[in-house]
């Protein structure tokens, strides 16, 4: 499998820093896999794929193996094209492939035979199991983070608020630090580990503790949560939470918010009423 980036991609100061971090866990990025056949299932080896980001243009390019077999590892989270073509059969155009953090899109294509000048276009893909890893989790989508209320803990709004909602997680009502108090899949508070753009949250004193350095929600754009069967790159956590920050693209884009704190329209709580 040859992979080829044909545009320019640029790199921040902050990523160029971390860069030997995050070329060793991959935990942010997607990928796509699958075979290529045709209708009597047989597998068409050579054909030419290639794979445009619809936000921002960027093309792969990938060769299918001698048993169909193709590959597009290490993607950014985001909305792809797939167009494959092969000799002998009409041009394949698959839309609106959605590629989620930390997670792999399986999808087998079928070709037709047909005239050179002829294009199949699939606007969407059909739901399917993932059955490229044995992990078990949820991905929350932007629009989910977008659309979800997310309650004040300690003056900011943390974003692992969010886990709380994602089955298998059981914890308090979030207050000054929600993350002290999640229990993912059964495992003890603290034993989880969180990713930032695939590099890990390092605090010495409690593993995942993102209380006080976690990113504001505002630039966050989807994140994924493994509640167990996590592979390798995880470590030796018993659960993973990677977040996944927002990414430019070529149409101008942006939120505004506002926050009204004060005491005249707050309620106060049973707990701390009880303190007076």
């Amino acid at each position: 499998m040859h992979t080829t980036c044909r545009t320019a991609c640029g790199l921040t100061i902050f990523g160029a820093l971390l860069s030997p971090l995050a070329a060793s866990a991959q935990a942010d990025r997607g990928s796509i896999k699958g075979v290529v056949h045709d209708q009597q299932n047989a597998s068409i080896p050579n054909a030419q794929l290639t794979l445009q980001n619809e936000s921002t243009g960027t093309q792969l390019h990938s060769v299918s193996l001698a048993g169909g077999d193709y590959s597009f590892s290490n993607l950014n989270p985001g909305v792809y094209t797939l167009t494959i073509e092969a000799q002998g059969f009409g041009k394949t155009v698959q839309q609106h492939l959605v590629v989620a953090v930390g997670s792999t899109t399986p999808l087998d294509l079928t070709l037709r035979t047909a005239s050179v000048d002829q294009v199949i276009t699939v606007s969407s893909a059909d739901d399917s199991v993932d059955t490229q890893t044995s992990e078990i989790g949820t991905v929350i989508t932007p629009r989910e983070i977008q659309d979800l209320p997310v309650p004040m803990s300690n003056d900011m709004r943390n974003p692992l608020s969010f886990v709380t909602l994602t089955p298998g997680v059981a914890g308090s009502e979030p207050g000054p630090s929600p993350d002290y108090r999640l229990h993912i899949s059964g495992s003890p508070s603290d034993s989880n580990e969180v990713y930032i753009d695939g590099v890990p949250i390092v605090n010495t004193n409690l593993q995942g503790d993102a209380s006080l350095n976690h990113p504001p929600i505002d630039a966050i754009s989807e994140f994924k949560i493994v509640n167990n069967n996590q592979s390798a790159q995880f470590g030796l956590a018993s659960s993973a939470v990677s977040f996944a920050f927002k990414s430019g693209g070529n149409a101008y884009h942006g939120s505004a918010f506002e926050f009204l704190q004060n005491d005249k329209l707050d309620a106060n709580d049973y707990v701390s009423n009880a303190l007076g």
